[in-house]
């Protein structure tokens, strides 16, 4: 394999995920949505944590469009993510067109825009997997034996044909870039992308082969924007990665566990030329601990001692407190942020980003996927 250029001077844009709501029905992920908690939100996002940028996820364009509007004001970069679960399939292709004028609207009103034209849409989406809804497939994947996984080539081919269809679909009311959040299990032709975008969980399966997984990401000549990373405040989080907010009977809270996470993948980012990195999340509204309480332990959202003393990442959670409820003192200056600059195949330093090493597929751990399918996805891959 050949060496990975270093970038230097590091991750272009550190972020976070910020939910509008993505589930359907009574499952809604957020049920109150209000203007000024939205402010106030960025407002803490942008001042308090010092991110350059936040990914606005969820399934109601209006929320969306409300989000990408404060988050403008806040002066950071918008990545706008419409995430359509169990939405029929008819109907996908409108709905990315509603939400890509949408986020035009923003981008031309002087706001840095980058499109995510959905999320792990083989499982979250019918058509793809086997499942009337993302429940069902979630559990045919949990429950998937070696050659259940063997067999999703047509389930690739059906993805990539769709992605493709999204991104000129995007394309034709959106003028900026483009990307998807991809899935371990996916392999997305990101030809019709300006980004690879990934879910790069780290947990124990997976450590000694991290580095290498996301190294192979880099080999398509595009920049790589994470668009999940992250683990919930307990002890021993960080061994689970994404499926950390499954949370052992007897855990012991522990925001430091979740700062190390952090900043140890932080470091592999910055190492390897990652673009962009985006904490998932904000904050956990439908998990234990992911609201307005000290220690959030069943969900992912940013505890405020995630990397405290870290002022090299321009992220600075307070501790003692959830990063959702963080007082606002004054913050310090923050240097400008360096604007979007890319071109496919190089690094807005101007580096080449294409590699030799030939392409394998990512095997991350994901924050919805079940524990049991992950490691079947390993060992099949690995066959």
């Amino acid at each position: 394999m050949a060496t990975v250029k270093r970038r230097g001077n590091g991750v272009r844009a550190r972020g976070i995920n910020y939910d509008t709501g993505f589930l359907p029905g009574e499952e809604l992920s957020r049920k109150s949505f209000a203007l000024e908690t939205v402010r106030h939100d960025m407002a803490v996002i942008s001042g308090d944590l010092h991110c350059d940028a936040v990914r606005i996820s969820g399934r109601e364009p209006e929320r969306l469009s409300i989000a990408a509007r404060q988050a403008a004001d806040a002066g950071l970069e918008i990545w706008f993510a419409p995430f359509p679960v169990d939405l029929p399939r008819d109907q996908l292709l409108p709905f990315f067109a509603d939400c890509a004028r949408r986020a035009e609207t923003v981008r031309e009103a002087g706001a840095d825009v980058v499109f995510v034209a959905g999320c792990e849409i083989s499982a979250f989406c019918g058509g793809f997997i086997p499942g009337d809804t993302y429940g069902d497939r979630l559990q045919a994947m949990a429950s998937a034996d070696m050659e259940w996984w063997s067999s999703l080539g047509p389930v690739q081919e059906r993805l990539n044909a769709f992605l493709s269809q999204a991104a000129a679909t995007v394309r034709t009311h959106f003028g900026g870039q483009v990307t998807y959040a991809s899935a371990p299990w996916e392999f997305v032709d990101w030809g019709a992308f300006d980004l690879v975008g990934i879910d790069a969980y780290r947990a124990a399966y997976n450590t000694d082969s991290f580095r290498g997984e996301l190294r192979q990401h880099l080999t398509h000549g595009k920049p790589v924007a994470v668009t999940e990373y992250g683990t919930c405040a307990y002890q021993g989080a960080g061994e689970r990665g994404g499926m950390a907010w499954q949370v052992p009977h007897g855990a012991i809270p522990d925001e430091d566990e979740q700062a190390r996470y952090l900043t140890e993948l932080l470091d592999i980012f910055e190492e390897e030329g990652v673009d962009t990195a985006l904490w998932f999340t904000f904050a956990g509204y439908s998990r234990p601990g992911g609201g307005k309480t000290s220690a959030p332990t069943a969900s992912s959202g940013c505890s405020t001692r995630c990397a405290g003393n870290r002022r090299r990442y321009s992220t600075r959670w307070l501790p003692g407190t959830n990063a959702a409820e963080a007082p606002r003192p004054p913050a310090p200056a923050v240097p400008a942020r360096r604007p979007i600059t890319r071109q496919a195949g190089v690094r807005t330093d101007g580096r080449s980003m294409a590699q030799t090493a030939a392409h394998d597929q990512h095997k991350h751990t994901n924050d919805r996927q079940p524990l049991t399918s992950r490691f079947k996805l390993a060992e099949a891959q690995r066959g």
